[in-house]
């Protein structure tokens, strides 16, 4: 009982912290003018469909998520893109690992516990803390 109010208070805590950085990053986009909204949204974009095709039972890295978004050497956007996802349940957030096979979340924290269970529900191998595949 103690872990799912601390698990709830946490996920409030986290969805407080993206609604904030939204907002943040909305009024930076508005004081840059509207060419930078232009090609940011494009380049995100492009990201959430590379993340959108990525297939159920596989993962992939930052960096190859923004090679296939056509954006190489964007891994750090790719980041900033899974930070600020208005919906967490229909984009395949937990399917994006470091290149090393290891989440960047700890594994003790709610985030890295959810998305170490959403790859083993979808068949992902792990070797202990790291994950052996299948990439996509």
């Amino acid at each position: 009982m103690a872990e799912n109010r601390a698990y709830a208070l946490a996920a409030v805590a986290q969805s407080e912290r993206a609604r904030i950085a939204r907002r943040q990053a909305d009024n930076a986009i508005k004081r840059a003018g509207s060419r930078t909204e232009t090609i940011m949204g494009e380049k995100q974009q492009a990201i959430l469909m590379a993340l959108n095709s990525i297939p159920k039972g596989h993962v992939s890295s930052y960096g190859e998520v923004a090679k296939r978004a056509g954006l190489p050497g964007y891994a750090r956007l790719v980041c900033r893109v899974l930070r600020e996802l208005p919906d967490r349940n229909t984009t395949p957030w937990w399917r994006v690992v470091r290149a090393d096979g290891k989440s960047a979340m700890s594994a003790d924290s709610p985030g890295g516990a959810e998305q170490r269970r959403k790859l083993k529900a979808e068949g992902v191998e792990f070797k202990g803390e790291k994950i052996v595949g299948p990439w996509w």
